[in-house]
This record gives structure tokens, sequence and C-alpha cells, in this order.
């Protein structure tokens, strides 16, 4: 098909929901749909083109510490695949449900049937499926998981590089991560306000890998916006627990780090 997809998408945003605000990342299997639901109200507001990219939480981070694959790297023997994916299908199920009941016309997709991936690195994702239900109006909503890896033969494709790389291929407008914190902090326990896409080299060497997190915690978003930084594409880090962030999400209120081209200043 021809991709007419940068003029009718010009205002797209990718709006990355993490899985510590959607579930209990230290229980089982355990949605937090007090704020699945107050998310949803949020974005029901959103008149431009999204599309949507969430995390696994406590559905993911608990079996990757107990079969140890927090490296990402999946061991197949060791792990049980199914009942882990099965799982995770369960967590975008409610989302789907609860996003829908807020109005949403949302329409699920899994990282396993869209990207191809090679040493934990997504090689191609089908944009085309998804700009078909974006032309009639739909919000994909697509979920981080386990998937086949052509170095690896199964690696977990987290959902902050999922969302790093929609916004690079559909020249987005925004990147927005809804985090459980309010932002990139400095030394002093400060908010960065704004920082450069050139300086992110510099905070993965300062962040420490969460040995707790499949996804690497605000390390792992760092490194997945590395291999873009030279896209268009502005960078908001914000907290998606507290109510007045997500409701000046879009009504351009300066909350939380903003990440982009220029650096104008780095204050909290």
């Amino acid at each position: 098909m021809n991709d007419n997809s940068r003029g009718q998408f010009k205002d797209m945003r990718i709006i990355k929901i993490g899985g510590s605000i959607i579930t209990d990342k230290n229980r089982f299997q355990a949605c937090d749909i007090a704020n699945i639901r107050k998310i949803g109200s949020a974005l029901s507001k959103v008149k431009n083109p999204f599309i949507i990219v969430h995390g696994t939480g406590g559905f993911g981070k608990i079996p990757a510490l107990k079969y140890r694959y927090v490296d990402g790297e999946v061991r197949p023997g060791l792990v049980p695949c199914a009942r882990i994916k099965a799982g995770v299908l369960k967590l975008h199920s409610v989302l789907i449900s609860e996003f829908s009941r807020k109005g949403l016309d949302v329409v699920g997709f899994r990282a396993d049937s869209m990207a191809e991936v090679s040493g934990s690195l997504i090689k191609k994702m089908r944009k085309d499926f998804l700009i078909k239900w974006l032309r009639m109006g739909f919000i994909p909503v697509v979920c981080g998981d386990m998937v086949c890896d052509e170095k690896k033969g199964l690696s977990i494709c987290s959902s902050d590089r999922v969302a790093a790389h929609l916004a690079a291929l559909f020249k987005a407008k925004e990147l927005i991560f809804l985090t459980d914190v309010d932002g990139i902090f400095d030394e002093k326990g400060r908010v960065f306000a704004e920082i450069s896409k050139k300086e992110l080299g510099k905070f993965v060497q300062r962040l420490p890998k969460s040995p707790m997190d499949v996804s690497g915690g605000m390390r792992g978003k760092i490194e997945a916006l590395l291999p873009y930084i030279h896209c268009s594409f502005v960078v908001r880090i914000i907290n998606g627990l507290k109510k007045e962030s997500l409701e000046s999400l879009f009504k351009g209120v300066s909350r939380g780090t903003l990440i982009r081209g220029k650096r104008i200043r780095d204050e909290g």
C-alpha cells in the first residue's frame, strides 16, 4: 500500500504506559484497575491521533525474576513460555476492556506478531497493520512481549523499545512515557525540566540498570531512545500516577522531563 501516513498522522503521539502504573509489580498478576481507569479517562480527551504502548509490570517482572531472564534472554525449556505469555495477554485484555469502557476505540496488538527481532533489537515492525486501523479511526494498543529472536531464539521485546521504534517509524510529534516517577533526576534529587537528546548517553552511565526490572527501569528507557536520537520527535517523561500530570498531558503545561534536540535548561 502507498504510505502517506506522514502527512495524515503528522501530529501522531506514541504514549507508553509503564507497567508499574497499571499493575502491582510486587504481586503476581495484579492489575491496578483504578489507575487504568484514570489513565483511560485522560486519554479519552485526546483529539490528535495516538498509539498506546504498555508494559507488563508484575505480569512480566515476577516470572522474569523467578526464571532468571531479567537480562531479556529467555532460555527455552527452562521457562514456561506459554503460561507467561498467557498472563501478559490477560493484562492486555484488561487494559483493552477498561479503555473501551472509557469510550476509547482501542484495538490490541502484541509485539510477537508485529516485530522482527534480532539480538533483542527491533529490525522491523508491521506499520501497515497499524495504519489500516488508524485510518478507520481506531487506537492501536501494542504490548511488549516474549518474541522470536533471529539470534537468541526467544527474547523479551520491551515496551520501551517498541514505543521508541514506533515514534521513529511514524515520525511522531511526541513520545510520552507515563511512569511512576516525576521524570529524570539529577544527583541532588531534582527533576530535570529539560535535557538534550545528545546528553542521553551520559545518563546511561549514571543510572544503574535495575536488577529487578526486565525493562531496565529509567536506564532502559534511555537505552531504548539512543538509536533514535537523530529523529525529530520530542520525549516527555511524566508521572502517570498523579492526576494533575495526566490532566495537563495535552494542555501544553510543562511537567516532568522534556527531551529534545536543543537543550534550553535543565533546572528542577
